[in-house]
């Protein structure tokens, strides 16, 4: 699992790792993998779309650990992620 690499890597490098879940070591896309794979299994239509999103707003993930300038555009698109979260989470209880 990339997950365990990265954080292996973290590791070698001096960094504390054991405070940290392997989540904290998923990229954007293993993410949205991930959401999209659970949504398909157990028929959750709300996070196969949110697994969408995700994959929609990598650039931004990028830009953002890259220190690039982001505009109020994007910051909405966030926001309406935010609640499309807030849904996906509430629709399973």
């Amino acid at each position: 699992m990339r997950a365990e690499e990265w954080r292996e890597r973290s590791q070698r490098r001096g960094l504390p790792v054991q405070l940290n879940s392997n989540i904290a070591y998923l990229s954007m896309s293993d993410l949205a993998d991930l959401i999209e794979t659970i949504g398909i299994e157990r028929k959750w239509l709300s996070w196969q779309a949110l697994a969408n999103t995700l994959h929609g707003i990598r650039d931004v993930r990028d830009a953002v650990m890259h220190n690039q300038l982001i505009d109020q555009r994007v910051l909405t698109r966030l926001y309406d992620l935010r609640e499309q979260i807030y849904a996906a989470l509430a629709e399973q209880g």
